[in-house]
């Protein structure tokens, strides 16, 4: 699968604070709604997927009644996509791709997400250099290429904030 990129867009933003409200106004398990992913840098070419960071209480799962609302709002449970830390389900609406991410909050998925998304948010410099990684390997590799080969960027930026952090 080729993957595209566009560059930002301010209807992203928008299209995230229309999902969160859409899955506040219900009675759903989240204690905590962020937008994630490139979408939510703001600056930087990415793909056209919109990334919703969803935060449980630890040591908690979700259960029938949660799958079912999410389903009833076009949120499909993909397990193949799904890791230990994160389920994963998403969403096609009005041309538009939702992808959410269900971690428990406060757990080390969910540290990494929110730092690696503040840290781009707030270094403009380090925002460009992986929009450049990005675009780079969006001409040379496929989908799942394209996640893995981001991989060292994202893990050497989490080791130096975590450094920093110390």
């Amino acid at each position: 699968m080729t993957v595209y990129l566009q560059p930002p867009a301010k209807e992203w933003v928008k299209q995230f604070e229309r999902q969160k409200a859409l899955l506040e106004n219900h009675d759903h398990p989240f204690i905590q709604i962020e937008h994630i992913g490139s979408t939510s840098i703001g600056t930087i070419h990415a793909k056209p997927i919109v990334d919703l960071g969803a935060a449980i209480q630890m040591g908690t799962a979700l259960c029938t009644p949660d799958y079912e609302l999410l389903a009833k709002h076009g949120y499909v449970f993909h397990p193949h996509a799904s890791t230990k830390e994160r389920l994963f389900f998403k969403k096609e609406y009005d041309n538009q791709i939702f992808h959410l991410h269900v971690m428990e909050y406060e757990s080390e998925e969910w540290r990494n997400k929110i730092a690696f998304r503040d840290e781009l948010r707030q270094n403009k410099q380090l925002a460009k250099q992986y929009e450049r990684l990005k675009v780079k390997l969006a001409k040379s590799h496929d989908r799942p290429a394209y996640t893995e080969a981001k991989g060292p960027f994202i893990q050497n930026c989490l080791e130096q904030i975590k450094k920093r952090n110390m």
